[in-house]
């Protein structure tokens, strides 16, 4: 899908802390793609710092999840008192000292209503299949302001001079993620 003549991109810088299945952090980009007449997204390029994460996204929903390090702290207060992160990913593999994403998120005004939105993540198998993955994210969303900076010769060198459009942070947030629904099955003749 494109929008004059551009790829909508969709990045999630998330912490999902205690309480959860899992506790783990995750930068997710996905590309925004057509489904009939809706819209869903297909995950293009995942990193998470829990092994767990990593291999049950690759193995339940095809997703490209890869390891990396993390840091997410509290931004220091503003004035008004608005909810702000810093946040770093690193890839491991690739033994850079700078980070290889940052964001700077600063919360500029929270809605006064809970959120629930239903989506899927389309994602291709090796074996030529879709693997169709329901996905629920509730909470309270914030209308954000967001800085980010990648490393040049980083994984995500190709968002350089690309500044986001909009951004959206969910406090008290929930994140269910359904079986998987595979179609275009190859079957044996």
């Amino acid at each position: 899908m494109s929008l004059a003549g551009r790829t909508p991109l969709v990045t999630f810088w998330v912490d999902y802390g205690d309480g959860g299945d899992l506790a783990y952090r995750e930068l997710l980009v996905a590309v925004v793609v057509r489904r009939g007449a809706g819209l869903a997204a297909t995950a293009v390029q995942v990193w998470v710092d829990d092994e767990r994460s990593l291999a049950g996204g690759r193995h339940l929903w095809a997703i490209p999840k890869e390891p990396a390090a993390f840091d997410f702290r509290p931004l220091p207060p503003a004035r008004p008192p608005r909810r702000g992160v810093r946040a770093t990913m690193t890839v491991e593999a690739a033994g850079r000292r700078e980070p290889d994403a940052v964001a700077l998120c600063r919360d500029l005004l929270r809605l006064p209503l809970r959120l629930s939105v239903r989506a899927h993540l389309l994602q291709p198998r090796a074996d030529g299949t879709t693997c169709r993955v329901p996905l629920r994210l509730t909470g309270r969303p914030s209308l954000s302001r967001i800085r980010t900076r990648v490393h040049p010769e980083g994984p995500l060198a190709y968002l350089t001079g690309h500044r986001p459009v909009a951004a959206v942070s969910l406090a008290d947030f929930r994140f269910r993620i359904g079986p998987a629904v595979t179609s275009g099955e190859v079957t044996a003749p």
